[in-house]
């Protein structure tokens, strides 16, 4: 008879006469019980049957299938929990259309995403450290599938990307897909270019006080500047670049917020100030044509103290040419918290056209560009996506734990 160790634990114990004899009896009653040993057995590796002769009954084993996502539409939407300033973190991919989660990316500290060709192409601006959080800095881009949500390819850039709370316009592709241009804020304020196709960096370009990062041509960009102004770039194959500022877009009590509604698509850009004025800019190679400014509250309103507020506060509808802002009744440098409502705004004319209430307040929104858009509102500290008609503005689906505390919501073009 093969020895059995639990028995002998058992006999070695402290139980009494009573209880050992019930304990015996019950082991033996779930041994005869045990359906067809033999044949677990006979299922599991060799290594979980080194029990001293005795029986290890097997545990079944799922069969394990990664599934693929469908092909990426207008209608993904990517959610990237920042984790509040966690070392890993993630990205949500969504299926906009029915709430689902396709899948997920383990991602580093305050990664910037990009989404290029209809979202067909992920590419990720990332760092680590050699011992998780601390320990020699590793500054890299990683290529995703957006089908299989696995890499593609991986490849070393100079330490220096600019570590803050994440930003979409900090890193972005040129309009030919060819070039990841990303910003660097010390030693010295610079723009890092990249060659994708070649997967290295051509060189970092010195810039002057100036930041966020707008493609406007296959090798040139604009970037916001302090005084108001816009610079002008332009570079080579070896990254040498050309610069000059335009004129005053701002006045300078006229503050931006930091993320404006932006299209590579289109070489469009609505920048919002503080105080609820919306500067649409067209950019298109190297130059910047500079829009009629227009209001977005009426004078009640902004006696009331409506004022627009969020992290990513604003998203533009191409083919409509629909602006959505989200906006509420706020107190002065409160431009970075949650809003309750989204305004929307006919950018030909600068008038209002629509207004949503959202179920709950959302910190970042990003609209689909397909011929029935979806506006997508983002919680950041429920980590909950709320997605909605864009034109009924009827709620269709909430999508809980996407993370810790997730602040971008980014839909392709």
């Amino acid at each position: 008879m093969a020895r059995c160790p639990g028995l002998r634990t058992l006999i070695r114990s402290s139980l009494s006469p009573r209880r050992l004899a019930f304990a015996i009896s019950a082991l033996a009653l779930s041994v005869a019980a045990a359906p067809d040993v033999a044949a677990q057995h006979g299922q599991i590796p060799e290594v979980l049957r080194q029990f001293e002769g005795g029986v290890a009954l097997a545990v079944p084993v799922d069969d394990v299938e990664v599934l693929k996502a469908p092909e990426p539409d207008l209608r993904r939407v990517y959610v990237y929990d920042t984790a509040a300033f966690d070392v890993v973190t993630k990205i949500y991919g969504l299926d906009g259309t029915t709430g689902r989660v396709l899948g997920q990316i383990d991602t580093g500290l305050l990664t910037n995403m990009v989404l290029t060709d209809g979202g067909k192409q992920i590419y990720l601006a990332e760092t680590w450290f050699k011992r998780f959080s601390q320990g020699p800095r590793d500054d890299f881009v990683r290529c995703q599938d957006p089908v299989t949500f696995s890499t593609s390819c991986d490849f070393d850039i100079p330490e220096g990307r600019f570590l803050v709370m994440t930003m979409p316009q900090m890193t972005d592709i040129t309009t030919d897909g060819r070039y990841l241009l990303f910003y660097q804020f010390a030693p010295e304020p610079g723009v890092g270019i990249v060659d994708l196709q070649a997967q290295r960096h051509v060189r970092t370009v010195p810039v002057p006080d100036c930041y966020l990062i707008f493609p406007s041509g296959p090798r040139s960009f604009f970037m916001l500047c302090r005084e108001g102004t816009l610079l002008s770039v332009s570079f080579d194959e070896r990254g040498e670049a050309q610069m000059r500022q335009t004129p005053v877009l701002r006045p300078a009590d006229k503050h931006f917020l930091d993320a404006p509604a932006f299209s590579r698509k289109a070489g469009k850009v609505f920048f919002l100030s503080y105080d609820g004025f919306v500067y649409p800019v067209d950019l298109r190679g190297t130059e910047a044509t500079f829009g009629t400014r227009f209001d977005l509250f009426d004078a009640a309103e902004r006696r009331e103290g409506w004022a627009p507020g969020g992290w990513l506060p604003a998203a533009w509808h191409r083919a409509s040419n629909r602006l959505y802002v989200l906006v509420d009744k706020r107190a002065e440098w409160t431009h970075a918290y949650p809003s309750g409502h989204v305004y929307v705004y006919d950018t030909t004319t600068g008038r209002r056209v629509g207004a949503i209430k959202l179920e709950h307040p959302a910190l970042s929104i990003a609209v689909s560009q397909d011929e029935e858009p979806l506006l997508y509102a983002l919680q950041a500290h429920g980590g909950t996506l709320e997605i909605y008609d864009a034109r009924t503005g009827a709620l269709r689906h909430t999508v809980k734990e996407l993370g810790r505390e997730p602040y971008i919501v980014l839909a392709p073009e």
